[in-house]
């Protein structure tokens, strides 16, 4: 059984690391434009009320709230909220940040929302199948669905994911100042048995947001983390090819 405080706990006390990353990010210009053009392609012109679910330090809260839309930022780590709200007040935003098990939303009311966004978060969750009933729930009729993330195996091995996995502990050392890692006091991974990490996705997905009610689902690569002349991709694409995943609510 798959430990979920232990795994909030892993990413606070990650969560200065990745609140640096996402600083970073938010300074670096042509992040920020990729990001506010695909979140605004996906959403539409239209405010909406909008999930960001496992949000982390707040990145995509401050482009959706950059965006026009009604944000809610969700996360199970202490950390990362604080982060988030430290984030969104520097930049101006007002914070609707609030404490949840982005799986079972217990504070989300059914029908409430028009869009649930996702970005490195499904992979970390102890159950895929149940979050994704719950966000069909949560979301109004011809609400959406939208899951940035990657296939995060823990079965990758050889000589050449070796020798990446080497190059990106040197690049993140380099540029982040900090080892790369989720281990934990006893020194193992939390997140190791964890569902996504065991299965092929995006494959493994599409049919439990079918089967959570979703139509026109569907994958695509995610060809900006992917693309070589990101340094992200030298990072971090050794730990797996990353996607996107849009799925819609029926409207009736």
């Amino acid at each position: 059984m798959v430990s979920t405080d232990r795994i909030a706990d892993m990413w606070t006390d990650a969560s200065d690391d990745y609140d640096r990353i996402v600083s970073r990010e938010l300074r670096n210009l042509r992040d920020v434009d990729y990001w506010r053009h695909e979140l605004d392609t996906r959403l539409g012109d239209e405010p909406r009320d909008v999930l960001d679910v496992g949000c982390g330090p707040g990145f995509f809260s401050i482009m959706l709230s950059r965006l026009g839309h009604r944000v809610t930022s969700l996360d199970a780590s202490e950390g990362m909220l604080r982060a988030a709200r430290r984030n969104l007040t520097w930049y101006g935003i007002e914070p609707h940040v609030r404490h949840s098990d982005v799986v079972t939303l217990d504070d989300v009311a059914d029908f409430s929302v028009d869009a649930v966004v996702s970005r490195d978060v499904v992979w970390t969750l102890h159950d895929p199948a149940a979050a994704y009933r719950r966000w069909f729930q949560v979301l109004r009729p011809g609400g959406l669905v939208l899951i940035y993330d990657g296939n995060y195996r823990t079965d990758r091995t050889g000589v050449r994911h070796s020798v990446w996995q080497a190059l990106s502990n040197g690049l993140i050392m380099l540029t982040e100042g900090r080892r790369r890692g989720h281990a934990h006091d006893d020194g193992s991974d939390p997140t190791a048995n964890l569902p996504s990490r065991r299965r092929e996705r995006p494959a493994t997905d599409v049919p439990l947001l079918r089967e959570a009610g979703f139509v026109d689902v569907t994958t695509e690569p995610d060809r900006y983390r992917m693309s070589r002349r990101h340094l992200g991709y030298w990072k971090y694409a050794h730990q797996g090819e990353k996607f996107i995943i849009e799925a819609h609510k029926p409207s009736q």
